[in-house]
């Protein structure tokens, strides 16, 4: 017989990624919500949405001068939420990366060998964890679900459990998580490649730094028990 899984023991991974195609960078990560903050959270970007009549999809893509302050009220209820939700992503310099060697040139393979490094090395053995990637168009099928199968074999081995015990991919528009994680990464990438388009993205990306207290999100360093935490690969020692 299965035994429930207590809520206060669950948390939900709402994954996207950036830079797949192009640019220096690729960033994968996302929001860790313990599920017992999920109606505390999910109330606050609801009332967000209404306070803003918003029926669009929230994108780092879409913040503008005009839509400025709705993005930094969006990043200030993010803050408000500081002791309940927590960031992580791995930021790979994909011309570092040896593709021959560790990943056969197969691009989509490398990818998803990095998601595996962030997932695992974020998972504990106190916790059961289930994923929500964003919906990729992959050339092999069922790679969430190998994904899932390497970073149980990998925890298995080091902790003794296997604690993802769902993965599925979602539609980023049936996600208000979802939406807020693909804001900070975009932010994230943006800033590694020192290339943002736009002021309101400028504006944005700084008043994301003061409200970290730091001049440059490079400063982040990859500590585990950090609320918002950059984790910057570096070849040979980060290998997947």
């Amino acid at each position: 017989m299965t035994t429930a899984i207590n809520r206060d023991d669950i948390i939900d991974i709402y994954c996207d990624e950036s830079g797949t195609d192009s640019g220096r960078y690729l960033v994968i990560g996302g929001l860790w919500v313990k599920r017992l903050y999920h109606p505390i959270i999910l109330r606050q970007l609801t009332a967000f949405r209404t306070k803003y009549e918003l029926t669009r999809e929230i994108k780092w893509a879409k913040i503008s001068k005009g839509y400025f302050n709705q993005y930094k009220d969006l990043l200030d209820l993010y803050f408000n939420c500081w002791n309940r939700v927590r960031f992580y992503c791995i930021v790979v310099e994909k011309q570092k990366v040896d593709w021959h060697t560790y990943h056969h040139n197969d691009h989509e393979l490398g990818f998803y060998k990095f998601y595996r490094l962030l997932i695992r090395y974020r998972m504990s053995g106190e916790y059961r964890y289930y994923l929500w990637a964003d919906q990729r168009n992959n050339r092999v099928p069922n790679r969430l679900h190998t994904l899932q199968c390497y970073a149980n074999m990998d925890c298995t081995k080091h902790i003794g459990v296997s604690p993802l015990v769902h993965v599925q991919e979602i539609n980023s528009r049936m996600s208000d998580i979802m939406q807020l994680s693909d804001v900070l990464i975009g932010a994230v990438r943006a800033c590694y490649c020192e290339d943002i388009s736009g002021e309101a993205k400028v504006e944005f990306c700084n008043y994301l730094q003061s409200r970290l207290g730091v001049s440059s999100l490079s400063e982040i360093e990859n500590k585990r028990d950090a609320l918002f935490n950059i984790w910057k690969w570096r070849p040979k020692t980060n290998m997947p």
